[in-house]
């Protein structure tokens, strides 16, 4: 167990990082649906609804996942395959737009076999930190036993919650790594397979 600084510490930097988004998105759905009440309406505004709506619900798990982590609440971890280029499309289809930069991946028939529930919220705010630090191009790529989450320009920060997510990813063997340029996954050999 955690020192009450330390303890304290994580839970702030946890606080931080997802009321800032979730606020942030709450901000944009709340905007948006003032506009449509006063008639002023359009497909765009729909669709940032929409992704904004989709984002808050990844937030809102990810910040559970991260919480219950922390305060070492009792975790049952169920493993089960995730096909990456299917979790890959829904959140292009979901939460970026068609002014956002390109995502492109190579994830095709690239399976992988974790805690299901706290890997795909977490995958796709990776996601998303990687789409909101690219200029034109955020690429996701599998080879061998890894998977690399690369903006064209970079990380415009490292998140202090990065370090929180390895350590839940550890928990089922995938080994997280980052630095101002990628993002990278490392699976166990048995745990990644492609068809």
């Amino acid at each position: 167990m955690a020192s009450a600084p330390e303890l304290e510490r994580r839970l702030d930097i946890t606080y931080r990082y997802f009321s800032h988004h979730i606020r942030t998105c709450t901000s944009v759905v709340v905007a948006m649906l003032d506009a449509v009440a006063e008639g002023l309406t359009d497909d765009s505004m729909t669709a940032m609804i929409m992704e904004s709506g989709y984002l808050l619900d990844i937030y809102d798990r990810g910040m559970s996942v991260c919480f219950s982590h922390i305060l070492n609440k009792p975790h049952n971890v169920e493993l089960e395959e995730v096909d990456m280029d299917h979790l890959t499309e829904l959140y292009i289809k979901n939460a970026v737009s068609p002014e956002s930069p390109m995502v492109t991946h190579h994830l095709k028939g690239v399976h992988v076999t974790c805690d299901a529930y706290s890997f795909k919220s977490l995958f796709q705010i990776l996601m998303q930190e990687g789409l909101t630090s690219s200029r034109d191009e955020l690429k996701i790529v599998h080879d061998e036993n890894k998977i690399f989450i690369i903006p064209d320009k970079g990380y415009n920060e490292i998140q202090p919650i990065f370090s929180i997510f390895a350590e839940i990813f550890e928990r089922t063997g995938i080994v997280m790594s980052f630095d101002k340029s990628s993002i990278i996954l490392r699976f166990q050999n048995e745990s990644i397979n492609c068809r």
